[in-house]
């Protein structure tokens, strides 16, 4: 018996037709996708899609796969269960499991609601259904890097409880809960490229050194143009931070002495870098009211003023 058919769990279970289900990062298609890239980029792949095939392969021996999670997309009406244009709801992790299940022919794929109405939980364990499919999710060895984190990101979301907590339920260290939960934090682009690439975790937290996803962007494409290894990808990152930060104290040092003029490339770094992060605390706001499931557009349009920046929130039906 495989451990999505233990009571607790099986309980919790809904069959979802899978082309309902919205996969995150392509259009409806998975954010685990690797292109052929860089070698590293094109051995992901070939891993990956071997892993499909061998799930593919268990699928059709066991007749079905084991539960994805899903988190329902709500509506501007905030109606759960409703869904949105042609999906129901969004993955959250198992990718794999979807595709394989496709490849076997299946048209419903099992799946576990995170953010479904606690059911009380069982005496051992004191946690429900849901949150059992989390942990169990997680403690896989196929589930993706950034999977993962949405995993450990929804557990923590669905039970309250703190990193150390969530380590202790999942059997991990608390950095290993921190750092994956630290991921999070890049952008649906640049999680898409480190696929790609075939980077390793340690390359993400080496870029997240860089608070603004606008000087990560860069440094991403170099370190997957030049297939780097951590080790050098983390060095490169700190021979960049040493280069910003000596041309932060020269501009400072300048403006305060006034003994001589600052720097105008200094200075205009220092100022594009406030704008750039004035900007990502709005797009990081919006992302977090469209995960909701509220439809919110925003958009930018340069004027010889400056830049205008507008938000649409749709009033509720």
């Amino acid at each position: 018996m495989y451990w999505g058919m233990k009571p607790e769990i099986a309980g919790a279970v809904k069959r979802v037709p899978a082309g309902r289900i919205l996969r995150p990062d392509r259009g409806g298609a998975g954010e685990e996708r690797t292109a052929a890239g860089s070698q590293s980029g094109r051995e992901a792949r070939k891993r990956r899609e071997e892993a499909v095939r061998q799930a593919a392969d268990g699928i059709r021996m066991k007749g079905e796969p084991e539960p994805v999670l899903v988190r329902r997309i709500l509506p501007s009406d905030g109606q759960l269960g409703s869904g949105i244009g042609d999906f129901d709801c969004v993955l959250v992790a198992g990718e794999i499991r979807v595709e394989a299940a496709e490849l076997a022919g299946l048209g419903e794929i099992p799946c576990v609601y995170v953010d479904s109405a606690p059911d009380g939980g069982s005496e051992g364990s004191g946690l429900d259904g849901a949150a059992q499919a989390i942990v169990e999710t997680v403690r896989r060895e196929e589930i993706g890097l950034f999977e993962c984190a949405a995993a450990i990101a929804a557990l923590v979301e669905r039970t309250g409880c703190t990193q150390e907590a969530c380590a202790a339920m999942l059997g991990v260290s608390q950095s290993f809960v921190a750092n994956k939960l630290r991921l999070l934090r890049l952008t649906a682009e640049e999680r898409r490229l480190m696929l790609e690439g075939g980077l390793a975790e340690r390359h993400g937290r080496a870029l997240l050194r860089f608070p603004d996803p606008a000087d990560r962007l860069p440094v991403l494409r170099a370190m997957i143009g030049r297939e780097m290894n951590v080790a050098s990808a983390e060095e490169y990152v700190e021979s960049l931070l040493r280069a910003d930060a000596r041309a932060e104290a020269r501009a400072r040092r300048s403006a305060s002495s006034g003994t001589r003029p600052a720097d105008p490339a200094d200075l205009k770094r220092l100022a594009l870098r406030d704008t750039r992060r004035f900007a990502e605390s709005i797009d990081r706001a919006v992302d977090v009211i469209r995960r909701s499931g509220i439809p919110v557009e925003m958009g930018r349009k340069d004027t010889p003023a400056g830049t205008v920046i507008s938000i649409l929130v749709p009033k509720s039906s």
